[in-house]
């Protein structure tokens, strides 16, 4: 009989069945998913990368120097430009700090009567500087003051008491920005006594907003605002069109304002106040601005406000009329060209120069 159908010499080979299969393409799946998502992270990080780099706006704050430091900035690369601004200005507060030992300002001082030390190019500068302008300002700006300043220890909220008057005028023989020896050649600075000082807190804050605003000038920026609370600088106008301005504080009342006054390009304001650091003792006020003159906290004014167009000189001479006192400090002010100021004496009575236009405190924005 035939076969109807012919018989197969051998069986074919079937496919093994695969009981992992599905799993295994769900595993290739995520994984493919998760690959994209890898890439779009990481797309999206270079973007923000790209992004911070030519933001053409930012407001950023960095605490320094016992303050917050406030940068707004608009234009290209504003994000990198006010960032490496503030890291200079922190750089500058850490070179010139009483506070840190290993500070170049320090280590003048362990040196003073000793030998002279070799500084960078920023610490020589803000030196400089001050000792220069200092001779225009009499005896009422000295950054070696030191010695003053460590008798007057306003941290000892509790235990604080006015340091006895014979240790006072033992300090006031080591206060003379005289006997300070600069060489610019080789960038060096000496104190000729022993137990000189130099603190540098009457200038510090004016000269990193000097520095801060013409590298943010320098970078392209051409409109901003540069703050530490006490002093300002401005670059251009508002990105609106609009001037800046800035709220002039009560000295007694920290959530008042007494007024605001607009700020002319690359101008700069800065007040001093013996609402900054002070201590009530004995029903009377010690606060923090020493008369260089007498070793005393100086006496006659609340506060200072200047104008100027350098934030440097604008703090120097803020410091240095609070310490004249309200006459004097007046008729010093009107001498000054391209210098505005405004003055709180001790009975809260305002006086100011003729080009102080200080305007009544509005709705719209401040700073």
């Amino acid at each position: 009989m035939t076969e109807a159908f012919p018989r197969l010499e051998s069986q074919p080979e079937l496919p093994e069945y695969d009981r992992f299969k599905f799993f295994k393409k769900a595993l290739q799946f995520a994984a493919i998913v998760v690959i994209g998502a890898l890439i779009l992270f990481a797309l999206f990080q270079l973007f923000q990368v790209i992004k911070s780099k030519t933001s053409s706006s930012i407001h950023i704050k960095r605490h320094m120097m016992g303050t917050v430091v406030e940068i707004k900035a608009y234009g290209e690369n504003a994000r990198s430009a006010a960032k490496n601004a503030l890291d200079e200005m922190e750089k500058i507060a850490n070179q010139i700090s009483v506070f840190d030992a290993e500070s170049e300002v320090s280590f003048i001082n362990r040196m003073a009567g000793i030998a002279k030390v070799a500084v960078s190019p920023r610490t020589f500068d803000i030196i400089s500087r001050s000792i220069k302008l200092s001779k225009s300002l009499g005896r009422s700006f000295d950054i070696t003051i030191g010695p003053l300043i460590n008798l007057w220890d306003f941290n000892k909220k509790e235990d604080f008491v006015p340091p006895p008057p014979e240790k006072i005028k033992e300090a006031l023989k080591l206060v003379n920005f005289y006997s300070i020896e600069i060489d610019p050649q080789l960038e060096t600075v000496k104190l000729l006594k022993r137990g000189m000082k130099l603190n540098l807190g009457g200038v510090a804050k004016g000269y990193t907003l000097s520095v801060a605003r013409n590298l943010l000038v320098s970078s392209g920026i051409r409109s901003g605002l540069i703050s530490t609370g006490s002093s300002i600088t401005c670059i251009g106008s508002r990105p609106d069109g609009k001037p800046w301005r800035v709220g002039i504080r009560s000295s007694r009342n920290a959530e008042e304002l007494i007024g605001t006054i607009e700020l002319v390009p690359g101008q700069a304001l800065s007040t001093s106040g013996d609402y900054e650091q002070y201590i009530e003792f004995e029903g009377k006020r010690y606060h923090h601005l020493i008369d260089p003159r007498t070793g005393y906290p100086a006496s006659g004014c609340q506060s200072v406000t200047v104008l100027a167009g350098d934030a440097t000189a604008a703090d120097m001479i803020s410091t240095a009329v609070f310490v004249m006192g309200p006459w004097k400090g007046l008729s010093f002010l009107k001498s000054l060209e391209n210098v505005e100021g405004l003055i709180v004496d001790s009975s809260g009575k305002i006086h100011k120069t003729d080009g102080f236009k200080l305007d009544p405190v509005e709705d719209e924005e401040t700073k």
